[in-house]
């Protein structure tokens, strides 16, 4: 088991072995991670509110999690002579330490890894937006309620810096106004990366 105290803090939990990485290359996995986010929950529990019907599946999956330091256990409880084990996530927020990404002989299967983790993290997205839209928390009469905008920007390093730091700005804010009493949540993914540039017409 790996310790997680030294990498919790109150509200963030710093992803730093290639391990931990290498679990959450999985869109499923991201999924049961945001499912154990809000309250102690059971796999049983998790599985029901992701519609999933394979418990074993759930139950290896939420294992690694748990093996890893992603999750910690909560409390057991008897259920009709069965244990029931009670997890939650150690932190409401997970990050990278890119620090995993800086040229050693597992450089390769770090980049792999960080591919995963990106694709997972819009798999998750993408699923939920469906399942949003399918319940008609996502309607095109209510599209105040969403932001979607996709778009290149080109610029200087020095404004490129400027805007993210006001990025991180906005999304400290956003995630200090969470509020588990609230009846209502959104979901927040946000991508800013370098692209490589298009030839110039001409050149």
């Amino acid at each position: 088991m790996v310790n997680t105290m030294s990498k919790t803090t109150k509200d963030v939990f710093i992803v730093n072995t290639l391990e931990q990485l290498k679990i959450l290359s999985d869109g499923l996995r991201m999924r049961i991670v945001e499912a154990f986010s809000h309250e102690p929950r059971t796999t049983k529990q998790v599985a029901q509110l992701l519609g999933e019907k394979q418990l074993t599946k759930l139950y290896y999956h939420v294992e690694a999690l748990h093996r890893v330091g992603i999750l910690k256990l909560v409390k057991t409880k008897k259920n009709r002579g069965a244990v029931e084990k009670y997890y939650q996530t150690v932190a409401r927020v997970f990050r990278v330490d890119h620090g995993l990404f800086a040229p050693r002989v597992k450089g390769e299967e770090a980049i792999v890894a960080l591919q995963g983790i990106y694709a997972a993290l819009f798999d998750s997205t993408i699923a939920e937006i469906r399942q949003s839209i399918a319940e008609r928390l996502i309607r095109q009469e209510d599209d105040h309620r969403v932001i979607v905008t996709r778009f290149h920007v080109r610029t200087s390093v020095k404004q490129i810096n400027q805007l993210k730091q006001k990025l991180q700005k906005l999304l400290d804010e956003a995630e200090a106004l969470h509020d588990e009493e609230e009846e209502m949540t959104y979901a927040l993914s946000l991508a800013f990366y370098p692209v490589k540039q298009e030839n110039k017409k001409g050149a």
